[in-house]
């Protein structure tokens, strides 16, 4: 496998990882705010959202840029890249959960 194949296929899999991460970790937060009932989970929960925001913008951002390095492969890296935005209903879906059951 040549270098240009190995960083696409890094490429192909960085949204996966990123947007995978940030699915774990909002989970994680919202289930010890539930299970805990402490308000401090809805603070960090708050902070995380929009830290993770900012990174999954500018990875997104990124392969876009990237995607036109390589254009043999650019419809692959940004159906990839718009995998990212299934995150932001989940999001919603989070904060409703909060404000309904709180």
């Amino acid at each position: 496998m040549t270098r240009r194949e190995q960083t696409i296929e890094i490429l192909k899999k960085m949204p996966l990882l990123v947007g995978g991460l940030s699915y774990i970790i909002g989970t994680l937060l919202l289930a010890l705010y539930k299970i805990s009932g402490d308000d401090d989970y809805i603070y960090i929960g708050i902070f995380y959202t929009a830290i993770a925001i900012v990174f999954n913008l500018l990875t997104f951002i990124a392969i876009i840029i990237t995607s036109f390095f390589f254009r043999k492969n650019q419809n692959e890296l940004i159906g990839k890249a718009l995998l990212m935005w299934l995150h932001i209903p989940i999001t919603i879906l989070y904060i409703a959960l909060i404000l309904i059951f709180n």
